[in-house]
């Protein structure tokens, strides 16, 4: 190999490298944590490829001379795709699956990390394999994938061997070649050291704060019902009678939409009794700070809540940057099974923005957080009472000095910090 190439080659994957950092700064442990590895001879069809142990193997004909989409007018693009793919590997852990059919299993990996990072604005070759080929939904989790894969009965297939599109090293359910073997045993990582990389980015996602691009990440969250910690009853109908004139939900009044036809007194109407039903907005935060187990305190809030307070169904919608989608009416049945979407930057000001453009008429309006991200200085017009929910992270502040704060915490220590909030 010409040591031209070679250095051709070293500067690209860098470019490419910065790339990737720009675009997803959480990702920059594992993007560095990755051992680079170039190929001395010409494997053909071969691009990029990542071990278990986290070595990256690369053709460096591949990334200078040999794909014409790598060195066309985008062909940096390209390759950060290609690099953030085989990142994506390491950081969802594949590993932990074990007695999966490898066939299957490799392409259902491949679908759901590429719909994510196409939606997200990734560019990828042109071959990597989409969900619509197999005529199944985008935005689907690795599992539901295989289990969906699993059902068509596929035939018997070996490894295109291609980024993207079932191939990717050992790292993506396909069996270790002789080199890989060669270079994990001289290279790779040890599995603590390849954990604790995990925990660097899961950290880094929290230190750097509100982030400046939305996130694609679609998954649900494993539910685990924990106990009541919190009053909801109490602090709810407090909220109500502050703001609503002393009616919360299930409280009857009086109003003329519905007349009382019992109690006629001559030609005078009289009004009639009507139950109040107050409708609530539950924003979650999807941002990269909120891990597994925030996500998971979230649901439970959110059942007990319904459960305790008495609405039988409230909206509810994801936020990072921006809002994930639209408001969806759920029951407390639909929650622990409700998607959540984003897992990017955090950003109030835009993710309420963006709900008042919805023009959504709500009585109260919760926000599940950690409290890691900016928001407006005055509160917004329009979403009723808000009520910020902090959850019991490393992080826990209240983003802003208006609303209702309520705590996830037994912790003394951490009430009186943050404030006896209720």
């Amino acid at each position: 190999m010409k040591k031209t190439l070679l250095r051709e080659a070293m500067d690209r994957i860098s470019k490419a490298r910065h790339i990737v950092q720009a675009r997803a700064p959480y990702s920059s442990p594992t993007l560095y944590g990755l051992v680079p590895h170039f190929l001395e001879e010409n494997k053909k069809g071969f691009s990029l490829a990542v071990t278990e142990k986290s070595v990256l193997i690369i053709n460096p004909w591949w990334v200078v001379e040999d794909e014409p989409e790598v060195q066309g007018k985008n062909g940096m693009e390209v390759l950060a795709g290609g690099l953030y793919h085989e990142v994506n590997h390491i950081q969802r852990d594949m590993s932990r699956f074990i007695g999966l059919k490898a066939e299957i299993a490799r392409i259902a990996s491949d679908l759901a990390i590429n719909c994510t990072m196409q939606r997200a604005g990734w560019q990828l070759p042109s071959w990597v394999l989409y969900p619509d080929q197999y005529g199944l939904p985008n935005f689907k989790t690795f599992e539901w994938y295989y289990q969906a894969l699993l059902r068509m009965n596929l035939p018997e297939q070996t490894s295109p061997g291609r980024l993207g599109a079932g191939g990717c090293g050992s790292a993506n359910f396909n069996a270790p070649s002789p080199t890989e073997k060669e270079l994990d045993q001289v290279l790779g990582r040890a599995p603590e050291e390849i954990q604790e990389i995990r925990i660097q980015s899961a950290l880094k996602a929290r230190a750097s704060s509100p982030g400046t691009d939305a996130g694609a990440w679609e998954e649900v969250l494993s539910f685990k019902k924990e106990k009541p910690i919190i009053p909801w009853e109490h602090v709810i109908k407090r909220t109500f009678q502050r703001s609503m004139g002393g009616t919360s939900p299930g409280d009857d009044d009086v109003s003329y939409a519905r007349q009382n036809r019992r109690n006629l007194i001559g030609n005078i109407i009289m009004p009639g009794q009507v139950a109040f039903e107050r409708k609530a907005l539950f924003i979650r935060d999807s941002s990269g700070s909120m891990g597994t187990e925030e996500g998971n305190q979230v649901n439970n809030q959110i059942i007990q809540i319904m459960h305790n307070v008495g609405f039988a169904a409230v909206y509810v919608v994801d936020g990072d940057v921006h809002l994930q989608g639209k408001p969806t009416l759920c029951q407390p049945r639909d929650i622990p099974r409700l998607q959540l979407k984003g897992r990017g930057g955090t950003d109030f000001r835009s993710v309420l923005d963006d709900v008042l453009k919805l023009k959504l008429k709500v009585d109260v309006t919760v926000i599940f957080t950690d409290g890691d991200g900016p928001a407006p200085r005055q509160k917004p017009k329009g979403l009723g009472h808000i009520i910020w929910c902090v959850v019991n992270s490393p992080y826990m502040r209240k983003p802003a000095n208006w609303g209702t704060l309520v705590v996830c915490s037994n912790d003394r220590e951490v009430l009186r910090r943050m404030g006896q909030p209720y």
